[in-house]
């Protein structure tokens, strides 16, 4: 996977904060890009929530990131408006309840400072990703 963002806004001291499901490709590749920020790493994957097939497979294709801590969506264990960005790549549409939808984007917003910012990015239900996937692409 390629991971070539401008993280020039990103103060080298910035607390950054990259949420999964298990399945995570990118906090080595942030790690390396944001070196001297403070990087927390959390899955929020529960089994008896997050039923998916797919996920439990995926979750078997990447090792655990050093230090990843397990979370719930809807606690996230930091303090308000602490964060500077917040990572959520290919996770969310784990979640598939509205109610727990809704409380993890509360908490994300929690825990965000003013000047912070958010990152979601999830795959698009459309022609591309069908050809790729196949009848999988109704997954996200």
């Amino acid at each position: 996977m390629q991971f070539s963002p401008n993280f020039t806004a990103i103060a080298p001291n910035s607390r950054v904060v990259n949420i999964n499901a298990g399945f995570d490709e990118i906090s080595h590749l942030i790690s390396a890009e944001l070196a001297g920020s403070d990087l927390i790493v959390y899955d929020f994957y529960d089994p008896l929530k997050h039923t998916e097939v797919s996920i439990k497979r995926a979750r078997k294709a990447y090792l655990t990131f050093t230090g990843t801590q397990q979370i719930s969506t809807t606690n996230i264990p930091l303090p308000d408006n602490c964060v500077d960005l917040t990572l959520v790549m290919f996770a969310a549409h784990e979640i598939r309840q509205a109610d727990e939808r809704t409380a993890f984007f509360r908490e994300l917003n929690r825990i965000l400072n003013k000047e912070g910012m958010v990152i979601i990015v999830e795959h698009m239900r459309d022609a591309l990703n069908f050809a790729a996937y196949n009848v999988g692409f109704f997954h996200f």
